[in-house]
């Protein structure tokens, strides 16, 4: 549902950047107005005057085939560039797309040209060829626990092929199919150490307007008001000072659906949950500037002509998303180029079915534990009070109720990116009039993630300063990722009290697993693994307790770890009962292991981004 693993990947990292100082042929102070004309369906065509004007240049892996669906996390936003004619290095001539540098002109990728009979340019767009080096660690930390970046690589194994090119006046889209191998360096145990298949690469031009509309709000200026826009580019280091993401919507007009999301491939019954998800964000503006629709067969990812949600099948088990919003944004303006969402289909409806039977299996024992699982009030003492992480609520829904509730919350949260919002991670520290926290932009506890149905307080105000400019009415309460190393009362889920969270948390989960006579199935890789981490980011942060309360603070959390490590079945199990809770509690013996020496951890499975 939220992003809490993955950093998206730039294809800068994965292209050959060579830079180099190229004059542009043609004159640049000529405004041109010959644009893109029509093509068939393999080549485009330029005019020679359309080197004198600056694109955006974007380029997406939008499917896979036979190969590792984690190369769905490959994508390079949106960079302005030029389009330069130059000489390859076997004299032919060749489209270089390049961006400014502080060196000059840098470039992103080639293709072959030739110059047609009438002084048109056609580009050939498969030529790029083993130009285009994929990223070459992507796999290997989803196969091989010990795998780094450079454990295998990529490579284009044969000629791409250019399976479709759809061209107008100012944009052309194309559609590159590469036959790809990856070999990892040493054999994962489990399953093979290369494997083949075909990837889907989408890449696109869009002319860049001449006068830009530039807005005053930037993403400096919105941590001013404890709000959390991006900025207009998303890469390491960028400069706060820069407008902020949005999308390009007229809130005088009000006019309604303003801008049109397209849902690709939604199972008819999840159709709706999509459809009501994206048009909550609706009540933030105070009108209906958005509307989902049913997309087309011709309307897909990586198309800078439309907003799209995408529900994707089949992918592997360790892709470690629920929904991904990799959204492209114009970095010059901040606007919204196009929607990008991708949701993880039936690997996670699988894996929540699991999380729902397990607990309804469970659920006899409830009167009997420690903790709060579901709308169950077992109680450890004062404060707060959180869900076990691993279990669900199965005492007031049925499980495609669950479900259903989960991916509503999941498409609200990654819509909620695509608006410019960042994670709020002290979203959860104010809850709102009707028992649900201020921001859909937190990582909520199960009971929130699943009855949720509107942004929170913290949701509208952020889209009523982003887009409308009002200040917010009352201070709001916001960190984020980069936060959360560094502030002890910065992370995910907890109620405003985090020592009392995490003790909390810690205790009864573990009372939980000595007493659950239930296995855990393999999709729970990490019980509690979050809470041990806070716990011992809390200690290691603790000089920002009040003096008054920080001693008896890590008392408490060195009184919950040492529960957590001596946690052992309960007496009154009989002996296969207390072998089922021993495998249990194996599992929370590993993740603390693993967060001790986070370096030598495998990758865990995440439910969402």
């Amino acid at each position: 549902m939220k992003k809490n693993f993955l950093t998206t990947l730039s294809i800068l990292s994965a292209v050959s950047l060579a830079s180099m100082n190229i004059a542009c042929q043609g004159n640049s102070t000529r405004q041109s107005k010959v644009k893109f004309i029509k093509s068939g369906n393999e080549k485009a065509f330029l005019e020679k005057r359309d080197l004198d004007d600056t694109f955006l240049f974007g380029l997406n892996v939008i499917d896979t085939k036979g190969f590792f669906s984690t190369a769905l996390n490959l994508n390079f936003r949106p960079v302005e560039s030029r389009l330069v004619l130059s000489q390859g290095s076997q004299g032919q001539t060749q489209l270089v797309v390049a961006t400014e540098s502080k060196n000059g002109l840098e470039k992103l990728l080639s293709f072959d040209v030739s110059e047609t009979s009438d002084g048109k340019l056609e580009v050939d767009f498969a030529t790029a060829g083993n130009e285009l080096n994929l990223w070459n660690g992507i796999g290997g930390a989803t196969i091989d626990a010990d795998a780094g970046p450079d454990a295998g690589s990529w490579q284009t194994v044969a000629q791409p092929k250019v399976v479709k090119v759809e061209q107008d006046s100012d944009t052309v889209v194309v559609d590159v199919i590469h036959s790809v191998s990856f070999s990892l360096a040493k054999a994962p145990a489990e399953g093979e150490q290369t494997r083949s298949g075909e990837v889907k690469i989408r890449l696109f031009l869009k002319r860049q307007d001449k006068k830009p509309r530039i807005i005053s709000r930037t993403a400096a200026l919105a941590r001013t008001q404890n709000i959390g826009f991006f900025p207009a580019e998303r890469k390491p280091g960028t400069d706060n000072s820069l407008p902020i993401a949005h999308y390009k919507i007229d809130v005088k007009s009000k006019k309604p659906a303003q801008q049109i999301i397209y849902l690709k491939g939604f199972p008819e019954e999840y159709v709706d949950v999509g459809r009501r998800a994206i048009e909550s964000w609706n009540i933030s503006f105070g009108f209906a500037a958005f509307k989902a629709e049913v997309a087309n067969e011709n309307i897909d990812l990586g198309d800078p002509r439309y907003n799209v949600a995408k529900w994707i099948d089949g992918l592997d088990e360790d892709v470690p998303w629920a929904g991904y919003a990799p959204t492209m944004v114009n970095p010059v303006t901040g606007e919204v180029v196009s929607t990008q969402i991708l949701i993880n289909g039936s690997t996670t409806r699988k894996g929540f079915e699991e999380i729902y039977k397990y607990t309804a299996e469970a659920s006899p024992q409830f009167g009997k534990l420690s903790g709060k699982i579901g709308n169950v009030p077992l109680v450890e003492g004062i404060g707060e009070n959180p869900v076990v992480s691993f279990f669900a609520d199965t005492n007031s829904k049925t499980s495609d109720e669950y479900i259903k509730g989960y991916y509503y919350s999941v498409i609200m949260h990654e819509f909620g990116h695509s608006l410019g919002l960042r994670h709020n991670f002290a979203g959860s520290t104010k809850i709102d009039s009707n028992g649900i926290s201020s921001s859909v932009m937190d990582y909520e506890p199960g009971f929130i993630t699943n009855i949720r149905t509107i942004p929170g307080s913290y949701d509208t105000a952020a889209v009523r300063w982003g887009y409308f400019g009002e200040v917010p009415s009352s201070p709001l309460k916001f960190c984020t990722d980069e936060d959360m190393t560094k502030r002890f009362d910065c992370n995910q889920g907890d109620v405003g009290s985090p020592v009392d969270y995490v003790v909390a948390g810690l205790i009864q989960g573990t009372t939980v697993l000595e007493n659950l006579i239930v296995p855990l199935p393999d999709m729970v890789q990490k019980p509690m693994r979050g809470m041990l981490k806070t716990a011992l980011k809390i200690l290691e942060l603790q000089e920002q307790i009040p003096a008054n309360k920080r001693a008896s603070a890590a008392s408490e959390i060195n009184r919950a770890l040492e529960r957590v490590r001596t946690a052992a079945p309960a007496a009154e199990l009989s002996p296969l009962e207390q072998s089922v809770a021993s495998a249990n509690l194996k599992k929370l013996a590993t993740s603390y292991a693993e967060v001790l020496a986070p370096k030598t951890s495998p990758v865990a499975f995440i439910p969402g981004l």
